[in-house]
């Protein structure tokens, strides 16, 4: 028998494990729209249409990195404080967060 992760190409082997990695799709969802929304604000503002796609990318790239970091940062900060008020009150902590 093949398996079938072998047969699969790279970009739907990304696909598939792409869900599961924690915040990704918030913070994706919130850097396509501010990209957007920037871009289209800055092309109606200027009507240069390199300038504003240009911004509209940059701006995608420092949202979705930015809303990444930040949530992935109160994620651990949430989970030292769960592991830690576990092991105060004597539970096993679990590594569920």
């Amino acid at each position: 028998m093949v398996d079938n992760e072998n047969d699969q190409g790279w970009f739907s082997r990304l696909s598939n494990t792409f869900h599961k990695v924690p915040c990704m799709r918030t913070s994706l969802l919130y850097g396509v729209g501010g990209g957007v929304g920037t871009g289209l604000a800055y092309f109606l503002y200027s009507s240069r249409v390199k300038r504003a796609s240009d911004l509209g990318v940059l701006s995608f790239c420092v949202i979705t990195f930015g809303t990444f970091g930040v949530c992935r940062y109160s994620r651990a900060k949430k989970k030292l404080a769960s592991q830690r008020l576990q092991r105060v009150h004597g539970v096993e902590p679990l590594d569920e967060i």
